[in-house]
């Protein structure tokens, strides 16, 4: 075989998917064909090529070989059709035949025939036998034997090629080009990034390849316009295609360093020309950024580049990674993840006759590679460009935005050719404009007074006698015993002296007392500022010392604890010794614009770092959520945290729309039980809560709301909600109740955007669920590094505009300025209210075509590490562990340990799984065993846990995780340097396959990975052979491919021997 076939080859033994490397086309014939010359003609071409009659085999483990037969089983085929439309489903049916090389089935052309004068003809083939050139010379051939009758003989054939190819490779007259390509990659090039607009965080292990693939035609005019400048800068076409490729790349991956694979027809003798069979090489070309290049020396530069890389190319893309010893990843391809095509389509006459062949009529093979884009020219004037994009990691909206991109850049560069490449944007301004406008809800025409407590007042008179508030100690206020309480507490405040704009902090039991204690401090246009007693004493200190409240709030329940928050005992004020009077009254003097509440969350520094939401926020938040979705008077579950700005929101759903608050006591808050009877016995229709709260509810207390009428909205956020919080709703079979996804980091008031999930329906495990669309008055932008605009799909920064944006942080200007900035796209309605600026999230997110917004994780990548210099994201371990477990593992955090560091992962097995240690063991063993993930990504260890630890606002406390125990010895094998019989014995099989004079110098250690030693695809389908025949056990080229290293393929070994004795 030639070195491309044994790639070939070996490819088709390492993947699961047979219809790979089929490439199939087809042309379109107006007028009269004579088919029985036809037939003849093509009998002729298959007798003069041995290509064309070739079959391939490997016997008791030697080298693949072709074979050559006598005869030829290619022949032309008939099969008539009615229409187009028929011949179509023909053409799909060869696209998906699986051909059995190995039995001399490796090409098939029909002729499928509509009528007297149109016909189609349907060429189809594998990979292995011959490139896109080949076919070429085939219709060529066929055209010449159909008019001649007959064909000279053939100058060289492609047997003699392949073994001129291998002779010149082992020959010394190679050194020069060997030496070439050893110099132009002494570095490796990075792996390049996933595009911003990747649905997934990394590569999967590739078990089939399959590609998505864009297009779009760019016409006469665009065509003629990019020969011009090619004529001009006496250059292909292909070149300035190239050009744009790489400068795309640069831009949108901002990358310093970047490979393409450039495919070369590989004819380098004028005796190659008429060869049919693999002859196509593929050029690793090499380009360094230079953002100050104008692109007219882009494009020279290009075309240099690969004219260099052709006076090379005489040795195999094979050779050239056996020459640089690079270590294979089953999850990218080596040197480069993206390839460049440019053809011509096919001629406008076949046989005398009109003929044409439309862009999709080419069913181009798939690949391993992330992108493949191509320049398809057309004779007629016009040229289509297509990207072909691996489905693993990009959608087919993704790769169309590619494809936009590179048209808009066309546009630019063709237009202004001297321009910088770093000048033009990567975007049409439209597609920029539209994103900005579909993340964009105009507000609502308001008819709220102007704060919450303005409509609560209203709410106390149109509802007097209603209940307002009940806690779980017994207490039970209507609107107007509310309203009394409000005022006595209100007063007592007036009396301590100026109020406005003071801090005053609230410190209680969760009874309706602390509620009224919050409405009073509002009342009096003084700063809410809430101590939650689950943050622990000495944090709420830290709160106490940044905001200095004028007045703490405690009730006698929490006098003694009080004490040791360090605020004066003057300052302190018992609300459980005010006595509630029908005669005081306040007058409200909150103001839209001014501080209502102050949150406190995490700090970097470790301080808390306080958040100043205004009374306009509030309002406008609450009014917007209650007629976006239609609330009315709704009894809702309060037993979030005081401090999590969720809390916000179920005080005022319930409490400005003439509701039902219900206040959890100490005793039940946090127990999902509890929670879900009390949603039972007080007829909650409203709940907030975060999606690993809601999932324990479920778990815990899914018999306690069997055939519940009355809860009806379930609103979920502050974590990723997924497919699995889905099926435990829907396993709560309550027609009723529609659950809600929504975002909004504190700093915008309560949430920014929300959407209802259709749970009711089953969908894909890897299928993202949205965080919301805009509420009215928000706008959500997604933001590039230097805060401009992207369009739809593209990943960014999200960047929140609109009503909810808070005043800051306090105390904290600094802070402030960096995260709060001037909101540049603020529409004129927004700058009308005063809405100016914007805050930045750190969160990444993209916005759909419809206006979904889809969340990515932080921006700042606290969750991604670097392990081995390699870069991984702990939510992509943690996603595939759950996926392999198929539900036997409910959640699943992952930590990094030690020095040398490594993986730890702590997960929470399902209630149904057995509870036996040895059990769990066994299927933590396997579960390792058969993980889908590379080696270096999996965790060194699975250690089971009750349940994950929490924050206060329930949100899985990472760092808690990170402190548990590693309750099992871990070795780190490959720090250790002696072999074991077993590995011992592994390694005696190595040295059967790679090359004698390597192992006979090298020293074998576990850290050994075979792939350094020599070792290459086809040599590791030896080594699988003898594994099984010595171990008797099947391991399969990916289980190899993913543990390279001689001490984890030996425990590999072992693991599947141990499977077998189970």
């Amino acid at each position: 075989m030639s070195y491309g076939q044994s790639s070939f080859w070996f490819l088709g033994r390492y993947l699961e998917d047979s219809i790979s490397f089929n490439i199939t086309f087809w042309v379109k014939v107006k007028g009269s064909i004579d088919t029985p010359r036809l037939r003849r003609a093509v009998e002729l071409v298959s007798q003069r090529h041995e290509s064309l009659r070739t079959w391939f085999s490997q016997i008791d483990g030697d080298d693949p070989t072709q074979n050559i037969m006598k005869e030829s089983t290619f022949n032309l085929k008939e099969q008539p059709v009615k229409s187009e439309d028929e011949f179509l489903c023909i053409f799909n049916d060869m696209k998906n035949h699986v051909y059995d090389i190995e039995n001399g089935d490796t090409i098939r052309l029909t002729l499928c025939e509509e009528s007297v004068d149109t016909c189609y003809l349907l060429l189809g083939f594998h990979h292995i036998l011959m490139d896109g050139m080949s076919s070429d010379i085939l219709f060529a051939n066929v055209q010449q034997a159909y008019r001649d009758g007959a064909l000279p003989p053939i100058p060289l054939q492609y047997s003699t090629w392949a073994a001129r190819q291998r002779s010149f490779v082992e020959s010394t007259e190679s050194s020069q080009d060997r030496l070439f390509w050893k110099t132009e990659f002494a570095t490796i090039p990075t792996v390049l990034p996933l595009f911003p607009i990747s649905g997934v965080s990394s590569r999967k292990i590739l078990k089939r390849w399959h590609m998505v693939r864009a297009s779009t035609n760019l016409g006469n005019d665009m065509t003629m316009r990019i020969k011009d400048r090619c004529r001009s800068l006496k250059v292909s076409p292909a070149y300035f295609h190239l050009a744009i490729w790489k400068t795309l790349l640069f831009r949108f991956l901002k990358v310093d360093d970047i490979c393409i694979g450039v495919n070369d027809m590989n004819r380098t003798n004028a005796e190659d020309t008429g060869v049919i069979g693999n002859l196509m090489n593929i050029l690793p070309v090499r380009f360094q950024s230079n953002p100050t290049q104008n692109f007219l020396h882009a494009v020279k530069e290009a075309r240099t580049k690969v004219m260099t890389a052709i006076g090379h190319s005489k040795v195999p893309f094979s050779v050239i990674l056996s020459d640089l010893d690079i270590s294979r990843d089953s999850t990218y391809t080596p040197v480069f993840q993206t390839t460049f095509d440019y053809r011509e389509t096919f001629k406008k006459s076949f046989l005398g006759q009109e003929a044409y062949s439309p862009p999709e009529g080419l069913a181009r093979n798939s690949n391993g590679y992330d992108l493949s884009l191509g320049a398809l020219e057309s004779l007629d004037g016009e040229s289509t460009i297509y990207l072909g994009a691996q489905s693993s990691i990009y959608s087919l909206a993704d790769a169309e935005i590619i494809i936009k991109s590179y048209v808009h850049l066309l546009n630019c560069f063709t237009e202004h050719p001297a321009t910088r490449v770093s000048r033009p944007s990567l975007f049409a301004p439209a597609d920029i404009a539209h994103g900005l406008d579909i993340g964009t809800e105009a507000p609502l025409v308001a008819d709220w007074p102007e704060t919450v407590i303005h409509k609560i007042d209203e709410a106390v008179q149109a509802q007097g006698s209603s209940v307002s508030i009940k806690d779980g100690y017994g207490n039970t206020l209507t609107y107007s015993e509310m309203d009394h309480r409000v005022q006595a507490i209100a007063a007592s405040l007036m009396k301590l002296g100026t109020v406005d704009s003071a801090c005053i902090a609230v410190f209680q039991e969760p009874t309706v007392n602390w509620i009224c204690s919050m409405l009073a401090i509002m009342r009096v246009g003084a700063i809410y500022v809430p101590l939650d007693y689950r943050n622990g004493i000495s944090r709420l200190a830290s709160v106490i010392k940044s905001c200095e409240p004028s007045v703490l709030l405690i009730d006698s329940a929490n006098s003694d604890e009080a004490k040791n928050l360090g605020v004066d005992k003057s300052r302190v004020v018992n609300i459980s010794l005010i006595k509630t009077s029908n005669t005081t009254q306040v007058a409200i003097a909150a103001k839209p614009e001014t501080v209502g509440v102050i949150l406190f969350t995490s700090g970097t520094t470790g301080v808390p770092k306080g958040i100043m939401l205004k009374h306009s926020s509030l309002k406008s938040s609450i009014e917007a959520l209650t007629k976006t979705y239609g609330l009315g008077r709704e009894v809702v579950l309060q037993q979030t945290a005081f401090s999590f700005d969720m809390c916000l929101d179920e005080i005022f759903v319930a409490l400005c729309n003439g509701g039902t608050l219900f206040v959890v006591d100490n005793a039940r808050r946090g127990d999902s039980h509890a929670l879900m009877d009390i949603i039972r016995s007080e007829g909650v229709t409203y709940t907030r809560a975060t999606p690993p709260e809601y999932s324990s509810w479920i778990r815990h207390g899914a018999d306690l709301v069997h055939e519940n009428r009355t809860w009806r909205y379930a609103f979920a956020g502050g974590d990723w909600l997924t497919d699995r919080l889905c099926q435990e709703f829907r396993s709560l079979n309550l027609p009723d109740l529609k659950l809600f996804n929504s975002y909004g980091p504190t700093e915008i008031t309560l949430s920014a955007v929300k959407i209802e999930v259709d749970y009711h329906k089953n969908s894909s495990v890897e299928e993202k669920i949205p965080i919301g669309k805009p509420l009215p008055g928000y706008s959500i932008y997604i933001l590039d590094s230097d805060l401009q605009p992207v369009p739809l799909g593209i990943t960014g920064e999200i960047v929140i505009g609109g009503s909810g944006v808070s005043l800051g942080y306090l105390n904290n200007e600094v802070l402030s300025n960096e995260k709060f900035v001037a909101n540049s796209w603020a529409t004129h309605e927004f700058m009308t209210n005063g809405w100016t600026k914007m805050y930045r999230t750190g969160d990444k997110g993209s916005i759909t075509s419809d206006g979904k917004v889809m969340f990515h994780g932080r921006m700042e990548g606290d969750l991604q590490i670097k392990l081995r210099g390699i870069r991984i994201e702990l939510e992509d371990i943690e996603s595939s562990i759950l996926q392999a477990s198929n539900k036997v593992l409910t959640e699943v955090v992952c930590t990094v340990r030690g020095d040398p560091e490594f993986i730890v992962a702590h997960a929470v097995f399902a209630s149904t799984f057995s509870t036996d240690n040895e059990s769990r063991s066994l299927f933590i063993q396997k579960l390792l065993t058969n993980l889908p993930l590379p080696s270096y990504m999996i965790p060194a260890i699975i250690i089971p846990i009750d349940t994950i630890p929490l924050t206060t606002h329930l949100k899985r406390d990472r760092a808690a995780i990170a402190a548990l125990p590693v309750s099992h010895s871990i070795v780190a094998e490959d720090l250790v340097s002696d072999l074991d019989s077993f590995e011992a014995a592994l390694k005696e099989l190595w040295a059967m396959v790679l090359p004698a004079e390597i192992c006979q110098a090298a020293l074998f250690k576990r850290s050994s990975d075979f792939f350094r030693f020599g070792g290459s695809s086809l040599l590791m389908v030896e080594l699988q052979s003898l594994i099984r025949k010595k171990f008797g056990v099947s391991l399969s080229l990916l289980d190899l491919f993913q543990v390279s290293a001689l001490g984890e393929m030996a425990q590999r070994v072992r693991n599947a021997m141990e499977s077998l004795e189970d």
